[in-house]
């Protein structure tokens, strides 16, 4: 770890020391760069573009830090890195353009920074995690537009296993956008077409929390976990209707959307009843764990239930009206969840 100075005196540590430390191998932890002065020349007096043996690279600013002259332009790694966090950069708002280069990058993570929007981390063709948190400013991911694929499906992120999207109020398009987005309500915004027929073809996890994304890459060939708080439905719903055949030679149901998925958690999407809930289950066949929270529009729970039959679990929480229809042997419900070992419903907060 390498700690700045606050002061930037006082014989604290100086960017300039690491300048011929290019055997540093393994991780670098740089914190309190906000308090670095004169940045520019600090940043590049590091000299990060020669240490070819680093793999994992963090970036701190600290809290309560002025970043409005500083650049992260300067401070460019070695394209051999594995991975990159960034912590609380609220600068110029622009991704540095030093990124295309990383092509070696399995790993992004970014925290409360200032960005408006992201540059294409598509073009990273060894991404497999990408994690983005509490960006607040952030208003898209991708500043190019998707290609029109005329009814195919375009494959995106070729490497990509999870990504991961947490507070980022703004965000409403994973791309630069003029259209105006449907709301979830009209069932015909949610047919599959133009920027919607953009796939990631080999996602394990998928998590969406605080975001109000109602354009984004489709995810039929999930297979691990989809947990989505607080978003809109609109992804999920268009990724059910698609047709996965047309990829897929195979007409057996493995060849359907989710169907690989094993756990699915879903808290509080507006639009989301029972024959919504009915549609996105009918292909959810090796569903082992389902989560329900914070739907007190949700009446009843869908007949598909029956089918779920690799279902382990099945955890309920602020869904008043299915305390009655759940309850053990006697309630209206039961019978479609009889067959699931573990069954847990709540009437109120999970904590």
């Amino acid at each position: 770890m390498f700690v700045v100075n606050k002061d930037g005196s006082n014989g604290g540590a100086d960017l300039s020391e690491l300048s011929g430390l290019n055997n540093l191998r393994g991780e670098l932890r740089i914190r309190n760069l906000g308090f670095v002065q004169n940045a520019e020349e600090k940043f590049k007096a590091a000299n990060l573009k020669e240490k070819q043996h680093l793999r994992y690279l963090i970036l701190e600013w600290g809290l309560y830090s002025n970043d409005d002259d500083k650049s992260l332009e300067d401070l460019q790694p070695h394209p051999n890195l594995k991975e990159l966090r960034i912590v609380g950069w609220s600068g110029d708002a622009k991704f540095p353009s030093w990124l295309s280069l990383l092509t070696n990058l399995v790993e992004i993570r970014i925290w409360w920074g200032n960005f408006k929007h992201l540059p294409s981390f598509a073009q990273l063709p060894c991404l497999k995690h990408l994690y983005i948190y509490d960006c607040a400013e952030l208003e898209y991911m991708d500043d190019n537009s998707p290609k029109e694929s005329q009814g195919n499906t375009e494959p995106f992120f070729s490497s990509l296993k999870v990504p991961f999207l947490s507070h980022c109020p703004n965000m409403q398009s994973w791309w630069r956008t003029t259209e105006a987005i449907g709301d979830d309500s009209n069932e015909d915004s949610t047919t599959v077409t133009g920027t919607s027929a953009m796939i990631f073809p080999c996602l394990s996890y998928l998590e969406i929390e605080n975001c109000p994304l109602t354009s984004m890459p489709l995810y039929p060939s999930l297979d691990q976990k989809l947990k989505l708080v607080n978003t809109s439905s609109r992804p999920l719903k268009q990724t059910m209707k698609m047709n996965m055949n047309a990829k897929t030679p195979s007409s057996s149901t493995s060849s359907l959307p989710l169907s690989k998925l094993r756990y699915f958690h879903v808290y509080n999407i507006e639009g989301l009843d029972t024959h919504t809930l009915d549609g996105c289950l009918q292909h959810l066949i090796n569903l082992q764990g389902l989560s329900l929270i914070n739907f007190p529009n949700l009446t009843s729970l869908p007949d598909e239930m029956r089918c779920l039959t690799n279902l382990q679990r099945l955890n309920i929480y602020r869904v008043p009206q299915l305390e009655e229809r759940c309850e053990k042997e006697i309630g209206a419900d039961w019978y479609k969840i009889a067959h699931i070992p573990s069954v847990t419903h709540w009437p109120g907060y999970l904590f």
